[in-house]
């Protein structure tokens, strides 16, 4: 499992993530029916996987604080970066 690419969807989960100063490596997106969806990719660790099964087990505490200013921040860099002037969407994966 070691420093495989992480990739979720859930904006909650990334925003711990984040708090817990795992660093974003990258976001994708895909087409999703009409909706264009943002994954947020951060290298696997066991650190991070041990962070996401306390998240989903409701076992992780973060400063309130910082994980909302992290959860703002990141979703207007999704907004930003797929809403971009020079974003082409048509070049984004496309989930059938």
């Amino acid at each position: 499992m070691e420093n495989k690419l992480f990739s979720t969807r859930d904006l909650n989960l990334a925003s711990v993530f984040i708090t817990l100063k795992f660093p974003l490596v990258s976001i994708d997106f895909q087409v999703e029916g009409d909706k264009i969806v943002g994954y947020m990719n951060f290298t696997g660790c066991k650190e991070l996987y041990d962070a996401e099964t306390k998240f989903w087990a409701g076992n992780l505490a973060v400063e309130p604080r910082t994980l909302i200013l992290n959860m703002r921040g990141l979703k207007s860099q999704l907004t930003n970066t797929y809403k971009g002037p020079r974003v082409d969407t048509s070049t984004f994966k496309r989930n059938k």
